[in-house]
């Protein structure tokens, strides 16, 4: 029988390597090292993209702010959206736990990195006065694993296994989500890498 193919990966060739560098030069830049957490909103600053959550944005209708910010039934997490005057700024859910709203600024902003395209779409629909981004899942995945990176770079994870760090602890060093963290562990393949088992 032959031997099965692995799954190919949706990432361009030296995405992920890219997404590395990334992390650590934005943390070198910023005068952090490269195991050290690089606030969201920090990395946010210096990249000039400003962050709102709704009850900050001029004009919001209430009730729509009621339906965004319900703490149980809100699940919405963060947007890019482009302004009248073409800038981006980030919309992110205040109702959402700090660490869910760390990687979902992370998210967010790498997209910004990125340089992913954004269309306009029925903005009523979306109850946002603002064009925002079309779904697209290449650019979704490429986010989702350069805002990982943003928050944890495998460097990083690297120097908290040397250290001993539980999955526990490194939450609480990169102000992470213990999913978030377990995500990047075996992705990454960290405990494979120190010998631990699942």
């Amino acid at each position: 029988m032959p031997e099965k193919q692995k799954a190919k990966s949706s990432f361009v060739r030296g995405f992920k390597k890219s997404a590395e560098e990334h992390s650590v030069n934005f943390r070198r830049t910023l005068g952090l090292r490269p195991e050290e957490h690089l606030p969201a909103r920090l990395l946010a600053e210096h990249l000039k993209v400003p962050i709102f959550c709704p009850t900050e944005i001029n004009g919001m209708d209430e009730k729509h702010l009621q339906v965004l910010l319900k703490p149980k039934k809100s699940k919405w997490s963060a947007v890019t959206v482009l302004t009248e005057d073409d800038s981006k700024i980030i919309l992110y859910n205040s109702s959402h736990p700090p660490t869910r709203q760390e990687s979902d600024l992370m998210h967010e902003l790498a997209h910004v990195i990125c340089g992913h395209e954004m269309r306009a779409f029925d903005q009523q629909r979306a109850n946002f006065p603002f064009i925002m981004r079309e779904f697209n899942k290449s650019q979704e995945d490429e986010a989702n694993w350069l805002g990982g990176c943003l928050q944890m770079p495998r460097v990083g994870l690297v120097w908290a296994r040397s250290k001993g760090m539980s999955i526990d602890e490194m939450a609480e060093h990169f102000n992470a989500s213990r999913a978030m963290v377990t995500f990047r562990v075996n992705k990454e393949g960290i405990n494979r890498q120190f010998g631990y088992r699942r």
